[in-house]
């Protein structure tokens, strides 16, 4: 796999994560309040990457 479809395959994970976790908490979900925790577990990013792609 080169780099350019890990890019890809990564930027589909990051996009997928938030809607899973919208639809799982319902209409008590928040994206400006997202649990980093869970949001670096689900996509395998560390929780200081995950939060850098919060501030973006």
């Amino acid at each position: 796999m080169d780099r350019e479809s890990e890019r890809i395959g990564l930027q589909e994970i990051i996009d997928k994560t938030p809607e899973e976790m919208a639809h799982e908490a319902g209409d008590s979900f928040e994206l400006d309040r997202i649990n980093l925790a869970e949001f670096a577990r689900r996509t395998g990013l560390t929780r200081s990457r995950a939060r850098t792609l919060k501030t973006i």
